[in-house]
């Protein structure tokens, strides 16, 4: 399991220091990204030197451009929606290639959840099954974790539709933003301890 801080507010920068050594991974959310630009990477990258920092960008088009600034700022991993054309993939996997990164595919707003092994590019390490903000209820209430799957490259372990969106639904605080279910592909793309494997 993988431990994520999400900095979707100025405010939240001051918490990197204390939960430094607690963290695997530090998120740039998009309102944080649409207000201060690529700066925030890289802020994030000085108060965090050791821990990867994932741009949440839920990239649709133009793959190529952003994944080329977010990583050139230093960013370790890249939203991108799974709805996204294949050629959009496509360019940020090339992207990724290049500079050592990797991808999230981040299912906001599809209409299904990927099943197939093999339908995404080799450096969509991740997939982030996320519930959009303003479709939750502000009565959502904590449930059970979800347990760990393997879908993206392998096929194994990918839960229904059905059964993703009740353990979506339910997060695990009612302040939660999103929630990430991490679904590492394959034993050669993990992050053991807090350190990145690519």
């Amino acid at each position: 399991m993988l431990l994520q801080v999400a900095i979707d507010s100025p405010e939240h920068l001051g918490v990197l220091p204390v939960v430094a050594d607690l963290v695997h991974i530090v998120e740039v959310g998009t309102p944080v990204l649409k207000r201060f630009g690529l700066s925030a990477i890289s802020t994030v990258r000085e108060l965090a030197p050791n821990i990867p920092v994932m741009a949440d960008t839920k990239t649709v088009d133009g793959g190529r451009f952003e994944a080329e600034m977010v990583f050139g700022a230093g960013a370790s991993m890249m939203t991108v929606l799974s709805t996204a054309s294949g050629a959009t993939h496509d360019a940020v996997d090339a992207v990724a290639q290049r500079f050592g990164a990797h991808v999230v595919a981040d299912t906001i707003v599809a209409a299904e959840l990927p099943s197939e092994p093999g339908l995404y590019p080799p450096r969509f390490t991740y997939l982030a099954l996320h519930a959009p903000t303003d479709a939750r209820p502000a009565s959502a209430r904590p449930s059970t974790s979800p347990p760990s799957s393997t879908c993206m490259h392998s096929g194994t372990g990918c839960p229904s539709r059905e059964a993703s969106d009740r353990r979506i639904w339910r997060q695990p605080s009612p302040r939660s933003r999103t929630f990430w279910w991490w679904a590492a592909p394959s034993p050669r793309r993990r992050i053991p301890g807090r350190w990145w494997n690519g």
